[in-house]
């Protein structure tokens, strides 16, 4: 996916020339990690704190706590965590929750990706991660349009896809990037609610249930 105001031709291989109105002229490649439609404020959000204290995980729970060293039991195991932080965060609305989540999800990739299982807590998210991300944002902007999301979609949708995605791999269902995809949702929803906070989206998009609140009768 190319700007609007841009000619494209291909030459030998799978590289695209652009040519702008300009008259510059620059190679890219159609099936690059789109990392520039990774939201900025998704990732200074999880990448925040690392410097100081690393990724240990909630407090307490170091990241090798209850993991196996294998890999593909590694990975189930933090889903498993991802699933248990997600209802957390769908009942307390607290952010925290959605932010392991994001974390684990992270960790899963990576092992996923032919990472080793880390034992000591990350300074900050690899690079594989956000290459899983950029190429599903990829997917998505061939799909439908390169920064279709940002234009604010309800909040619960996104969950309603977080959760079947981490259902899904857990089941064993290998037919897409599911691990990308749960993070791209983790993604959207932080970068709705905090659109949401700054006003710049409309509040109807944060729409999870409220179960703390008395309902009128």
């Amino acid at each position: 996916m190319v700007s609007d105001n841009a000619k494209c031709v291909m030459t030998p291989g799978s590289s695209v020339v652009e040519a702008f109105e300009t008259g510059a002229v620059r190679d890219t490649s159609g099936d690059k990690p789109r990392l520039e439609l990774i939201s900025p404020v998704f990732v200074l959000w999880l990448d925040s704190e690392t410097p100081a204290r690393g990724y240990q995980g909630p407090p307490g729970y170091p990241l090798s706590a209850g993991v196996s060293a294998d890999p593909q039991t590694a990975v189930k195991d933090w889903l498993q965590r991802a699933w248990i932080r997600l209802h957390q965060f769908r009942d307390t609305r607290a952010l925290v929750h959605l932010r392991e989540v994001s974390i684990y999800v992270a960790l899963a990739i990576l092992v996923d990706s032919g990472g080793r299982v880390p034992d000591e807590p990350l300074r900050v998210i690899p690079p594989t991660v956000w290459n899983r991300l950029g190429n599903w944002l990829r997917l998505g902007a061939l799909r439908y349009t390169a920064r279709n999301w940002e234009a604010g979609i309800p909040i619960d949708r996104s969950m309603a896809s977080l959760l079947r995605h981490i259902n899904q791999y857990l089941a064993g269902d290998r037919s897409e990037d599911h691990l990308a995809a749960a993070l791209c949702n983790c993604q959207f929803i932080h970068h709705t609610w905090v659109m949401v906070d700054r006003k710049v989206l409309p509040a109807s998009l944060n729409n999870l249930p409220d179960y703390y609140t008395p309902r009128k009768s």
